[in-house]
């Protein structure tokens, strides 16, 4: 048996989806991504991803607030084992 609360709620709570949903669109937040090319050997490094169309892809992420592009772009390539190897100094294209 349905309860009465659901009743009076379930509109509210559609009304205020709609609002926030109008909100996103109106405020559309600026999201800067990067990308970081790594090539050895002529071999390019590719990350495989849970979710997307094309699950390899290039790796990269988000850039969090305040954070240097470069630092963002070395984030996705930093080792698990610190002795395993290491970023040089990349040059920063803007595309």
């Amino acid at each position: 048996m349905p309860r009465w609360d659901q009743f009076a709620l379930g509109p509210l709570y559609a009304l205020a989806m709609r609002l926030r949903g109008a909100l996103w669109r109106a405020r559309r937040p600026l999201l800067v991504g990067v990308r970081a090319l790594i090539v050895r050997d002529g071999a390019v490094l590719l990350g495989r991803h849970r979710a997307g169309r094309r699950p390899w892809a290039l790796p990269g992420g988000g850039v969090r607030r305040f954070e240097r592009l470069e630092e963002t772009a070395r984030r996705p390539t930093r080792p698990t084992r610190p002795t395993c190897c290491s970023a040089s100094t990349m040059p920063f294209t803007m595309a």
